[in-house]
């Protein structure tokens, strides 16, 4: 989901914007609208700024929705756009940028599909038409941010997906990608919207890749439209920060018919208050949104609602659907599956622990974590899961020495199961060394994340680790 919704901001984040109706259409999501106001003011001579704002709208509304009907009857449009590019008198480089921008869509929306290697053909589209761009041409400093973009996402392709790189020649890093976008942003655009387009791409990239949440926020702030809030909203939970999660859910809320995936998140912030209502908002969201992301995720954090006010019976009914909601391919789906598979009631003390954690309260949990009449640890599991929720919970109150203790134990139980503890607890504490300074440890434990085999989430936490690595060769550069 983030994946997504980090292209979707690149170019769509300022204030500025707000005052041309069109741009006020796209920010709020008023696709009709949007399509309507393009269509009445297109020209001919702005063929291939009309064929982007156009496929940006379309890209835009897969991404929020993810409906596969959607998403198919758009392809055609595409077509039709890069048609009518290559017919048109327009220049070469004109025709080459447009289309870049639109494999560079479509190459997200087909990963929101699970079509990998579809994505990676247009991403490769994407790169040749940006780099077939002749530095003479004024769109050669356009092209530097599809260069920058897709130079970070080819030096964090997962592990899985490596062969697909290599048939692709796709090579990049983080650093080459920052360049290229740094490069992009120094000179001055004509056009307010493509100027923002690079500084929003580096902030969602440190927010994202660089765990620099807060820039991302600082960017997207006090931004008054119903797409920048709901990206702000986003960033905000993944940051940890839930009083700047609460107080965007609670301002986007009114504007839930145009978010589907809002629904989810209500279910969030009433699972974090352990209030069982959060049930309605995961039930509904399984049964209003059309994609099939979150799914089993849902459902399992109904489970949870469930059992830990008591009701048993309403866990076993969630976890049962559980395993019969669509296939889908994230890794929140994927480690709820796997889990509800072991079919096993969790340690309900561990469960609240871990709820108060995804809440923000790390000292109630805590409190849970330390307090051994009521934990009982019982199976190998749940020794590798107590250690690795005491790290967790120990680095966010920023205890290192106790954190990085824990993680290790966690580790060392779990690094023979199927569990993602260990891959989280690498990488966790890689991130404490560092910034601890200690770049030699951090570059093993990140390594080490890498080196472990099959486990949920093992995805997000290569990327991740591969990104760590990267900063730690530049810090050691420098």
């Amino acid at each position: 989901m983030l994946l997504s919704f980090f292209i979707l901001a690149y170019s769509l984040s300022s204030q500025i914007l707000i005052e041309n109706p069109l741009y006020k259409d796209i920010l709020n999501l008023n696709y009709d609208s949007a399509r309507l106001k393009l269509n009445n003011s297109s020209k001919s001579k702005d063929l291939a700024y009309q064929m982007y704002l156009e496929d940006k709208i379309d890209f835009i509304q897969i991404n929020i929705d993810q409906d596969p009907l959607l998403f198919n009857e758009l392809k055609s449009k595409k077509e039709n756009r890069l048609e009518r590019l290559n017919k048109s008198p327009i220049s070469k480089d004109a025709k080459q940028w447009a289309k870049s921008e639109i494999y560079i869509h479509w190459s997200i929306n087909s990963i929101r599909m699970g079509e990998y290697f579809l994505a990676a053909w247009e991403l490769n589209k994407a790169k040749t038409n940006a780099e077939a761009i002749t530095a003479e041409s004024p769109y050669y400093t356009l092209s530097l941010k599809n260069k920058g973009l897709i130079s970070c996402f080819s030096g964090l392709i997962p592990e899985q997906y490596q062969w697909i790189a290599h048939t692709f020649g796709y090579k990049g890093s983080i650093k080459d990608g920052l360049e290229k976008l740094s490069a992009y942003n120094a000179i001055k655009h004509d056009n307010i919207l493509l100027e923002l387009d690079g500084l929003i791409s580096i902030a969602l990239i440190e927010s994202y890749f660089n765990n620099n949440y807060k820039k991302g926020q600082t960017i997207l702030k006090g931004k008054n439209s119903i797409l920048c809030q709901f990206l702000y909203l986003l960033i905000s939970l993944k940051g940890n920060d839930h009083d700047s999660f609460e107080t965007s859910l609670i301002s986007l809320n009114k504007h839930a018919n145009k978010l589907p995936y809002l629904e989810y998140l209500r279910g969030l912030s009433k699972l974090y208050k352990m209030d069982k209502s959060g049930i309605k908002h995961f039930i509904h969201f399984n049964d209003k949104f059309k994609g099939n992301s979150y799914k089993s995720d849902a459902l399992e954090k109904a489970s949870w609602l469930s059992l830990i006010n008591g009701d048993t019976l309403g866990y076993v009914n969630y976890q049962q659907q559980l395993l019969n909601t669509p296939n889908e391919s994230t890794d929140a789906d994927l480690n709820a599956i796997s889990t509800s598979m072991q079919n096993t009631l969790p340690n309900i003390h561990l469960l609240k622990a871990r709820i108060l954690f995804d809440g923000g309260k790390y000292r109630k949990a805590l409190e849970i974590l330390q307090d051994d009449i009521k934990i009982k640890i019982s199976t190998k599991h749940e020794q590798a899961e107590y250690y690795y929720r005491l790290g967790r919970t120990y680095h966010l109150l920023e205890l290192y020495e106790e954190a990085c203790n824990n993680y290790k134990t966690a580790i060392n139980i779990s690094k023979d199961f199927s569990l993602f503890f260990k891959g989280s607890a690498a990488y966790h504490l890689a991130r404490i060394y560092e910034s601890l300074k200690e770049y030699e440890k951090a570059k093993d434990y990140f390594n080490l994340c890498l080196s472990f085999k099959a486990y949920p989430y093992k995805r997000s936490f290569d990327i991740k680790a591969k990104s760590g690595l990267q900063r730690i060769e530049q810090k050691l550069e420098n």
